[in-house]
């Protein structure tokens, strides 16, 4: 997929979407879980389309290659909203000034709702505490 994109790409065609999520698990997809195609249909009604269910294939790959990690240590102050079973290591190595928020949820759960205004808050608290 990556490939044929590029050379469509470099022949001057679009670059190549596909959908962003699916019901379908059959259908190729950047985001296959349950969770995201819930997430992104809600808001996808709610923004009377203003977003469209797809991504490049170009961003697809370029996202296999972005490792948030390889940085946190030479970035600060950091605010670290993250998944806490797979992040706390990370966490660890990030450099102060730092803080660790944990809410209960899935992924998507910090992008709406309660706990987005949460998040959102403890985010500008941080920032106005800790940025020149």
């Amino acid at each position: 997929m990556f490939t044929g994109d590029r050379l469509a790409r470099a022949a001057g065609q679009a670059a190549a979407t596909i959908p962003v999520s699916d019901v379908n698990p059959l259908v190729p997809t950047s985001l296959k879980s349950a969770e995201a195609f819930a997430f992104y249909t809600k808001w996808e009604s709610k923004l009377e389309g203003k977003w469209k269910n797809e991504v490049m294939v170009r961003s697809l790959e370029a996202s296999h290659s972005y490792d948030p990690a390889l940085f946190i240590e030479r970035i600060a102050p950091v605010t670290f909203i993250a998944c806490v079973d797979v992040s706390l290591a990370a966490y660890h190595k990030a450099r102060d000034p730092k803080q660790l928020v944990l809410l209960l949820g899935g992924h998507f759960e910090v992008y709406s709702g309660p706990n987005f205004a949460l998040t959102s808050s403890k985010q500008v608290e941080f920032l106005q505490e800790n940025s020149l």
